[in-house]
């Protein structure tokens, strides 16, 4: 799979929170993320609040380990752009 991996801290750091997967999944879909990417987090990410970007980075865990079987290769969420870490 081809994808910015900058693309996810560029999400989760423009989020205001609390913030629903609904609205995860809508605001990734409006940002033009790649489809299979947004399905892996619609897949993946429980179906809950996320109170902060630090929550949802922790479980958005899961989906950067499919990802990196996948071939998208990628440090830990925070290691691209300065995003917060976890």
């Amino acid at each position: 799979m081809n994808f910015d991996p900058a693309q996810l801290n560029q999400l989760v750091n423009s989020i205001q929170f609390p913030i629903k997967k609904a609205q995860v999944i809508q605001l990734a879909r409006q940002r033009g993320m790649n489809d299979q990417l947004v399905n892996m987090l619609d897949q993946n990410l429980p179906d809950e609040l996320f109170s902060s970007a630090q929550e949802l980075q922790s479980k958005m865990s899961g989906v950067m380990g499919k990802l990196k079987g996948m071939g998208g290769g990628m440090g830990k969420m925070g290691d691209v752009g300065g995003g917060m870490k976890s």
